[in-house]
């Protein structure tokens, strides 16, 4: 049964990949502009090398602007219940929620597309509490690759990859879940 699970994913991986290698190419080359890297080897063809390749970056201002400007009206969640909508408020408040909330959305600006995940911490009492962190490295997502609505809100399933370490596995999830150290990677 779990090789049915891990084959299923696998398909789900590769049909992912083949159908969103376009965006994710994009997104990398955005990343580069974004990052001053602008000027590559075919541009000595057409400019001189004694010009002064300085670049003045007006594109992430512009980005930050976009970003800005949706910021002021930070997500709400109303269900018409106070008590819950009171405490979806205090949750998307909180700094690092709103934080995450913000990268996601300068990800988006910057090279459209900007994912959030759910997630869960251990606050200083011990207790599970949920969390939503920005996904930093987009590469990780799995994007569900029957979605045709541009804004992929007819999605059905997706997937974000986490790569962790034999100690944290070990200390998180026990050692019944560590692979044997001879093991192939499963991805």
């Amino acid at each position: 049964m779990e090789e049915d699970i891990l084959n299923k994913f696998k398909r789900f991986q590769s049909r992912s990949k083949a159908r969103y290698s376009g965006l994710f190419d994009r997104i990398r080359d955005n990343r580069k502009f974004l990052s001053n890297k602008q000027w590559g080897k075919c541009d000595d063809k057409f400019i001189s090398k004694m010009r002064n390749r300085i670049t003045v970056n007006v594109i992430s201002n512009q980005c930050n602007s976009v970003a800005n400007s949706y910021a002021a009206y930070p997500f709400t969640w109303f269900v018409g219940e106070p008590d819950i909508d009171k405490k979806i408020d205090d949750f998307f408040d909180n700094d690092a929620n709103a934080s995450a909330s913000q990268e996601a959305l300068l990800d988006t600006a910057s090279f459209g597309l900007g994912v959030m995940a759910l997630g869960s911490d251990t606050d200083d009492a011990g207790n599970n509490i949920p969390v939503i962190y920005s996904v930093d490295d987009l590469e990780r997502v799995l994007l569900d690759p029957d979605s045709v609505e541009l804004d992929g809100s007819d999605a059905m399933e997706g997937a974000l990859i986490d790569y962790r370490s034999r100690e944290w596995i070990r200390v998180h999830m026990g050692e019944a879940y560590l692979p044997d150290e001879r093991a192939k990677s499963v991805l």
